[in-house]
């Protein structure tokens, strides 16, 4: 069993209903709250693991998938290895006149290269050239740098829902700890911090309640700088618009105010400059 670390209850599961109605926050929320912490507990986990092992070694089980696959897509109910891949492979190109593409797919690529202005043949001596070519003006300083176009841009991307946000772990040279990064701006921020040789942490345990939708709800501020007795929060500037994390914002300042800290915001004007 786990216990859920906001009101003591214990579970199998901390299901997201729990936390949602009860604690007005979502699981996403939760382990960013209490970071390492499980929402499945060993028990189940295991019966869990046992019931998929045990459908695994059963032969039936992959004749029955294999059977509903079929028709529906090629590469469906058949092992995976790397030389059914490699069948595949020359099966298309054999089928498709040394073309991994149809003649309709390779029809689709050319245009796409013909839109950007290339009507030559697209070979791998091209490819290499092309970006030679750009390496060559990046270097001879042809790109102008406007940083109010790449903050748009970077909104729109964000706004978008398809931007990917590069997360992992670093160390700290100034502390030796391991700290954990949601966004390459946090990271950016990680090394500028150690460089500067302030002790910072992600892992402070200071957790806000604020109020937003006549509901309670939840907030940890990003990184804590006791050398400055300062309380960061690296966000894109277009979300600081949204009004919840307006509430959130007031709240850690209300916060700080209460604790003799300082609450800054750290958003496009910071990290978005020419490398």
């Amino acid at each position: 069993m786990i216990t859920c670390k906001l009101c003591n209850k214990k579970f199998s599961r901390l299901a997201g209903s729990h936390l949602k109605w009860k604690h007005g926050i979502t699981t996403k929320e939760y382990l960013q709250l209490f970071p390492g912490e499980s929402i499945i507990s060993s028990e189940l986990s295991n019966q869990i693991a046992q019931t998929v092992h045990n459908l695994w070694i059963n032969p039936c089980y992959h004749e029955r998938l294999s059977k509903a696959h079929k028709g529906q897509k090629p590469s469906l109910g058949y092992k995976h290895n790397i030389e059914s891949d490699k069948k595949r492979t020359e099966s298309r190109r054999k089928k498709y006149n040394g073309n991994y593409f149809s003649k309709e797919g390779q029809a689709k690529v050319q245009q796409i290269w013909r839109n950007i202005g290339l009507n030559r043949p697209i070979t791998t001596e091209l490819k290499q050239h092309l970006s030679e070519g750009l390496k060559r003006a990046w270097q001879e300083g042809k790109f102008e740098h406007q940083p109010e176009k790449a903050a748009l841009n970077m909104q729109k991307r964000l706004g978008s829902g398809k931007y990917i946000y590069k997360q992992g772990t670093y160390c700290s040279t100034v502390t030796g700890q391991h700290e954990w990064y949601h966004s390459s701006w946090e990271l950016q921020r990680f090394q500028e911090l150690d460089r500067l040789g302030l002790k910072w942490t992600k892992k402070h345990g200071i957790i806000i309640r604020y109020k937003w939708n006549d509901k309670y709800h939840f907030y940890t501020p990003d990184i804590l700088i006791p050398d400055l007795n300062q309380l960061e929060e690296i966000k894109p500037n277009i979300f600081t618009l949204e009004p919840q994390n307006q509430a959130k914002f007031e709240a850690a300042r209300n916060y700080c105010n209460k604790k003799g800290l300082t609450f800054i915001h750290l958003g496009d004007e910071h990290f978005i400059t020419k490398s």
